[in-house]
Parts: structure tokens; C-alpha cells; sequence
């Protein structure tokens, strides 16, 4: 039994033309079979989606089927030779065909497959981060087999799949649909004599080592593109995105470009006031603390945060004053502290 078309394109029974129209859009760029070569699954769900649309995209065969389901929809075949990407009748404009194909209105069909990307994640430092870093890793990629050049072998001959074509029809249902020969990519031709070394895989995996440039003030969940540095194919390189991962650091912490860490001071030093060497990101600093720093205060160190590329001036470092109070204490410290209290009654008094 056949799935209900609303289902199929993840609609309700209320959905208007163009909720139908961008339905069908978006589900037939995702299970296309440009897009999962060798994929049956998403083959046979582009079919289905495809099947849905061409009955819900028309009004009197729509109307139908909302009355008798798809047992009472009409049948009629297709022309011969018609293809649902051709036409007036065509539900993707040239916008869609360049998310599709990654250009205006071409057709991937004649031209060789760019190579793939590569995904990875890479941990830095804090200070690595706070500073900008190269890193230098190790990569596994495929790379154009040197004895064919990525052709797979020698020679030209017809493709036996596609008979020259270099496009594959088939009939579902109502509709007849047009997809690129995986065997021969869409050129019609494929190669008279398998290479000898790659066995017409046309790749090889190799171990390459890829410089990685991380500037100032990047953060985890930024990513780095490296064009072109991703698996290699007859139709050009893949690129690489690397995502960064921060490591978090003892004594700071970070918000946006500025940097914060905590300052502990004795009852005394708060009171009293003091000067301080603290750690920075740029080297240890000397602060003065002014005499009555109460607890989660702040003192600021202007500049001394990090300056990105994009920052006109650098951020600050935030120091968040903490007292600590005494514990197990002389005599001597009880004598001061209860001469301290009783001073302090007197004056409320």
C-alpha cells in the first residue's frame, strides 16, 4: 500500500501550492540521486517524492485525490521523452539548480565531479587561541592516481551504461525521470584499459601534512576553510573545514575578546589596599588594589585582552576580587579581630 502523498512530502492536508511546491523543492534536493550516488534508499524516496508532486502540484488531480485517495487518481502516462526538469512545468528555477549543482542553471552533466570535503575537529590551547597558532596535522585524503591521472585507465570507449548518453531514464508510475550515468559521470565515454595500478578506482588514499593557520581570538565551534585541500577528483579538489575546539585554561576564562580571572586577598589587603603581580595572557602585571575592595568587585586591565582581526582596540582582563577569611587563626589575629569589633560597635553606638 502506497504511503499517502501528504506524508511523502511531510505536509498537512491543508498545505497551499507553494507550501506543496517548496516541500517538493527541498525533498527532492535531499534524496536526488546526484546527490547519493548508489544510494537505492534515497533513489527509491526521490521517486516517491516525485510521485506525490506531480499528482498534489495539479489542482484537478489533487482534487481527485483528496476525494478517492490514490486508488481513484488518474492515470495517464507521460510523453515520450518528457523530463519533469525541462519545461514550464519545472518546479526548480535556476536558484534551486545553483544550490543543486553549485551553479546558475548548469547541468552537472559533461563535467567531471569535484572531490569530496574533509571534516575535522582540532583542539588548541586557551592561550594558542588567545594568540593565533599554526598547527601542523596529519591527513588521510584521495588524491588523483599518478599513473592515469585520475582517469581511471586509457583509451576511450562508449560507455556501455548509458550506451554515450551520458544520462539514465527511468519510468515510475506517471513520471518519467533523468539522472547522470554513475558509470560514466554524465561524459558518455569511460576508459578502453583499466589502469594496472588503481584498477580504474582513479584514486589513491595517501598521509599528507597540512599546515593549519588558527588567527587571534578564534573560539570553539569556529571553523577554518582550506580550499582545495580536501580528496581529489578529475573534476578538482574538495576542501577542508576545520573545526576548533578551546581547551579551557586553570586561571582564565574568556567573554567575547575580554579575559577574566579571580584575585584572592586577605581581610588586610582589601581593607588596607595593596599592590598585586597577577598572570595575564601577555605576562604577569602589577595592580593596585585600592583600599576597601569589597568582595566580586573588579579591577580592570585595559588592552590587556585579545585583539582579533575584526577588533578595532583589544579587549580588557577583568580581575574579580575574592576575600578570604581567616581560618584556625593565633591569638594574636583573635586579639586584632575582637579589638576590630569592638571598635566598630562603638561607632554604632
Amino acid at each position: 500500500m502506497k504511503r499517502d502523498y501528504y506524508d511523502v512530502l511531510e505536509l498537512a492536508k491543508s498545505a497551499s501550492t507553494e507550501e506543496i511546491k517548496k516541500a517538493y523543492r527541498r525533498l527532492a534536493v535531499k534524496y536526488h540521486p546526484d546527490h547519493n550516488p548508489e544510494n537505492n534508499s534515497a533513489e527509491e524516496k526521490f521517486k516517491e517524492v516525485s510521485e506525490a508532486y506531480e499528482t498534489l502540484s495539479d489542482s484537478r488531480k489533487k482534487s481527485h485525490y483528496d476525494a478517492h485517495g490514490d486508488s481513484g487518481a488518474e492515470k495517464h502516462t507521460a510523453p515520450h521523452g518528457w523530463n519533469p526538469f525541462q519545461g514550464a512545468g519545472n518546479p526548480f528555477d535556476s536558484g534551486i539548480f545553483e544550490q543543486f549543482f553549485g551553479g546558475r542553471g548548469r547541468s552537472v552533466h559533461h563535467q567531471g565531479r569535484r572531490g569530496g570535503d574533509i571534516a575535522i575537529r582540532l583542539e588548541i590551547s586557551f592561550l594558542e587561541a588567545a594568540h593565533g597558532t599554526s598547527k601542523t596535522i596529519i591527513l588521510e585524503r584521495n588524491i588523483n592516481c599518478k599513473t592515469c591521472a585520475g582517469l581511471g585507465g586509457t583509451g576511450e570507449a562508449q560507455c556501455h551504461q548509458c550506451s554515450g548518453s551520458g544520462t539514465i531514464a527511468y519510468r515510475h508510475g506517471s513520471l518519467i525521470m533523468q539522472t547522470t550515468c554513475n558509470s560514466c559521470l554524465g561524459g558518455g565515454k569511460t576508459v578502453a584499459e583499466v589502469c594496472s595500478v588503481c584498477h580504474g578506482n582513479k584514486r589513491d588514499l595517501v598521509r599528507d601534512t597540512v599546515t593549519v593557520e588558527a588567527p587571534i581570538g578564534i573560539a570553539t565551534g569556529d571553523r577554518l576553510r582550506l580550499p582545495g585541500v580536501g580528496h581529489e577528483s578529475y573534476g578538482g579538489s574538495g576542501d577542508l573545514f576545520v573545526e576548533i575546539a578551546v581547551q579551557t585554561h586553570p586561571i582564565f576564562s574568556r567573554d567575547a575578546n575580554d579575559i577574566h580571572s579571580v584575585i584572592d586577598l586577605s581581610v588586610s589587603e582589601a581593607a588596607l589596599g595593596c599592590r598585586r603581580v597577577v598572570q595575564t595572557i601577555h605576562g604577569e602585571k602589577t595592580v593596585t588594589v585600592p583600599a576597601g575592595s569589597q568582595p566580586n568587585s573588579f579591577l580592570r586591565l585595559r588592552g590587556c585582552g585579545i585583539k582579533d582581526s575584526h577588533a578595532l582596540s583589544a579587549g580588557d582582563h577583568q580581575i574579580q576580587v575574592g576575600v578570604v577569611i581567616p581560618t584556625n587563626m593565633s591569638d594574636e589575629q583573635v586579639e586584632i579581630f575582637e579589638q576590630l569589633k569592638k571598635t566598630e560597635e562603638e561607632k554604632i553606638r
